[in-house]
């Protein structure tokens, strides 16, 4: 597992057959390619050891930071979710984000716990920087809290591209949950 941070209580739920999550996501910016095919298959993987599967197709950053249109973000997040069930072994829920009103619900009250000193400190934000592109994180906490909300609280465990971990981290995640996923992101992944 790449990048998370304390995988015990994700052992201990498939240990136990209780309830653990499984959440990723897929910036469609492009089409799908050898990283993407291992965050899936991570995905699959631990959906058939139990646990609640969650893909987000991230196309509010991908229409925001990158500037692709809505007609490319709805083909590719296609071309991402047909490669998905093709793997076989996924089952479990997926969405745009720009179609889940529960998510960008939960988005604004994300938000709330936000502010700008944050951003800059953790994703280098400036005056330029778009608004657009700060709700684009704040979608990202949501899309982590999403299965808590929708399922029920339970570890939660958040495979991304290795590409999307840095080198060293100043301190773990404590929430169960993969702290390089509410992080600024390159090229593969969410």
């Amino acid at each position: 597992m790449i990048g998370h941070r304390d995988y015990r209580p994700i052992v201990d739920a498939m240990n136990n057959n209780t309830p653990f999550h499984v959440l990723t996501g897929f910036m469609p910016s492009g089409h799908p390619h050898l990283g993407h095919l291992m965050v899936m298959k991570e995905v699959a993987w631990h959906v058939q050891q139990g646990g609640n599967g969650y893909v987000a197709v991230a196309d509010r950053e991908a229409h925001a930071v990158r500037n692709i249109s809505w007609d490319k973000c709805n083909e590719y997040g296609r071309e991402y979710l047909t490669c998905l069930y093709a793997l076989g072994g996924y089952e479990g829920e997926t969405y745009y984000q720009s179609t889940n009103n529960r998510l960008k619900d939960l988005a604004f009250e994300a938000a709330i716990k936000m502010n700008f000193s944050d951003l800059q400190a953790i994703y280098g934000f400036g005056q330029e920087t778009a608004l657009a592109h700060a709700m684009s994180v704040a979608t990202q906490v949501a899309d982590i809290l999403f299965p808590q909300e929708d399922a029920g609280p339970a570890p939660t465990i958040v495979p991304v591209g290795i590409d999307q971990d840095p080198p060293t981290s100043a301190s773990p995640v404590t929430s169960h949950t993969n702290s390089a996923f509410s992080r600024s992101r390159c090229g593969t992944g969410m």
